[in-house]
């Protein structure tokens, strides 16, 4: 019972947060995982809300981390689509920092661990030199822990959910979603 009592507090004060949100992501390029360059966020809006399934690192090691963490996400929600009740999702692995020259390299290996789970356009990466700049644009924390984004066809970030594929984040994303 107790849990349950902490459960729909978290969920609440999620949701309240949440509804005080009117942050956007600034306009960048990117490339999806199978090298077609895109506008981000523009080219991935769409008439419903969109999921971004966002890898936020300050390191190699815990962007693998987080990477293992969303791939748990996507099978979710491959197996039991009504999870995401129709919206389109979209994984994005935001770089900071590499040259130019390894760039190719470092999105075909970031692709090449979500195969065959997700397709060439349904990933992409976006390097950036100054991401601290990008994320504190959206209002979202780098803090070691996979996000899944809720962005409005008008391209404002309705909320996010931090954390593992488990219960209590299914049904704050449930909740985004259903706003």
């Amino acid at each position: 019972m107790r849990i349950g009592i902490i459960t729909t507090i978290s969920i609440g004060i999620l949701l309240q947060a949440s509804l005080m949100f009117a942050a956007t992501f600034p306009t960048v390029e990117g490339k999806h995982f199978d090298g077609k360059a895109f506008q981000f966020p523009a080219d991935l809006l769409d008439d419903r809300p969109l999921v971004i399934a966002l890898t936020l690192s300050s390191s190699r090691k815990n962007g693998e981390q987080q990477q293992e963490e969303l791939l748990l996400w996507h099978e979710g929600f491959k197996t039991q689509p009504s999870l995401i009740k129709g919206n389109p999702v979209y994984n994005l692995t935001i770089v900071g920092g590499a040259p130019f020259f390894v760039r190719g390299a470092i999105r075909k290996g970031i692709a090449e661990g979500y195969e065959p789970q997700l397709s060439g356009q349904e990933g992409g990466v976006v390097f950036l030199s100054d991401t601290r700049q990008f994320i504190n644009d959206a209002g979202i924390p780098i803090d070691g822990q996979p996000t899944l984004v809720v962005v409005d066809p008008d391209g404002s970030i309705r909320g996010y959910v931090k954390g593992t594929y488990r219960q209590q984040n299914l049904q704050a994303l449930s909740l985004l979603l259903e706003r």
